[in-house]
């Protein structure tokens, strides 16, 4: 059996694949749609990036361009 622990952890992951896939379809369906090799490489793996589940509210100054 798996506890209430173990379902609270289940369900949260559950919640971020919807995010993820829910964030697929929209950008699929959009006019101005970005493909996955479009988002900048430190943000791919970003926690705050709509398609690893997160709220799209970023912080960081990765994803900014190099200026030489």
């Amino acid at each position: 059996m798996y506890s209430n622990e173990d379902i609270k952890k289940l369900i949260k992951e559950m919640e971020k694949l919807n995010n993820k896939l829910n964030y697929l379809i929209e950008i699929t369906n959009s006019p101005l749609h970005i493909s996955y090799n479009d988002i900048p490489s430190p943000c791919k793996n970003c926690s705050t990036h709509p398609a690893n589940g997160g709220d799209g509210i970023c912080n960081c100054t990765l994803g900014t361009q190099i200026i030489y």
